[in-house]
């Protein structure tokens, strides 16, 4: 007489293989820490020291403006 199965009786899961997409996960975290090593070592660089003042100078009123032609202006013949 055959044996009814039961939820004890089965065969245990495999587990899925590593193909190339996760070999393009490693490399990608890799890269990703790899990169934030390089922000890091950037931004210590800089230290404490904060950026120059530039002095804002407003512009004279009545000048054109850089790289515009003159409307009026007629072509050299």
């Amino acid at each position: 007489m055959a044996r009814a199965r039961s939820r004890y009786d089965l065969e245990p899961e495999v587990q899925p293989s590593n193909d190339a997409y996760t070999g393009l996960l490693i490399i990608s975290l890799i890269a990703l820490i790899a990169s934030c090593i390089f922000l890091a070592l950037d931004f210590t660089q800089y230290g404490e020291t904060k950026a120059p003042i530039v002095p804002v100078t407003s512009p004279k009123a009545g000048t054109a403006a850089i790289n515009q032609a003159d409307p009026v202006a007629k072509a050299p013949a």
